[in-house]
């Protein structure tokens, strides 16, 4: 997924906003939980943007990042 130059959503936790900015992402920039950096949502294959977003929220338990991703980067960085 590539981003430039996106605008930050408002602060709040749960806000939105479709990406925007030179280049035409496809996605939604959302902060997940209050002062910290928001998340780029790309919707999947039969995927709109809602839930995709939903999806993202209801994965995001104590971190900014969804679960399943800390998941697997925590796997990942452990070299097999």
């Amino acid at each position: 997924m590539t981003a430039s130059k996106q605008s930050t959503p408002p602060t709040p936790t749960r806000a939105r906003e479709p990406g925007t900015g030179d280049m035409t992402w496809p996605g939604t920039v959302l902060r997940t939980r209050e002062r910290v950096r928001p998340v780029y949502v790309s919707p999947g294959h039969r995927l709109d943007y809602d839930t995709a977003a939903a999806w993202v929220m209801a994965c995001c338990t104590r971190y900014r990042l969804p679960e399943p991703i800390r998941t697997a980067d925590r796997l990942a960085s452990r070299g097999g």
